[in-house]
Formats: structure tokens, sequence, C-alpha cells
């Protein structure tokens, strides 16, 4: 557990360890995993992610 809460709250950005988001490929490093895909498993968007990702497209500019 301690694992996948360090992995989601780099990716993330929240927690003590970042105040802004971390990108994926130095997630990998990190965490000293050989295949980006294992990562991944912690930057799955959320529903609130899916939403603000669909207002951006249709707000206007």
């Amino acid at each position: 557990m301690l694992r996948h809460t360090f992995g989601t709250d780099l990716v993330r950005g929240r927690g003590d360890l970042a105040s802004e988001p971390v990108d994926l490929v130095t997630v990998v490093e990190l965490m000293g995993h050989a295949d980006i895909n294992t990562t991944r498993r912690y930057a799955l968007p959320t529903e609130a992610d899916k939403i603000r990702a669909l207002k951006a497209l249709t707000t206007d500019r």
C-alpha cells in the first residue's frame, strides 16, 4: 500500500511529497519500474479529471 500511495501522490501532486504533479517518466525512474505500463496504474484519471477535461474541451475561448 505504501508504494501505491507514493506513486499516486507523485503523479497527482498531492500530500507531503509533491506540491505539483510529477511527470510519469520521472515516477517510473523513482519507483524503479522497468516498464512505464507498470507505473501507469498510478495515473488513472478520476471521474473529476474526466469532467474537467470535457469542460476544457467545450469552453469557448
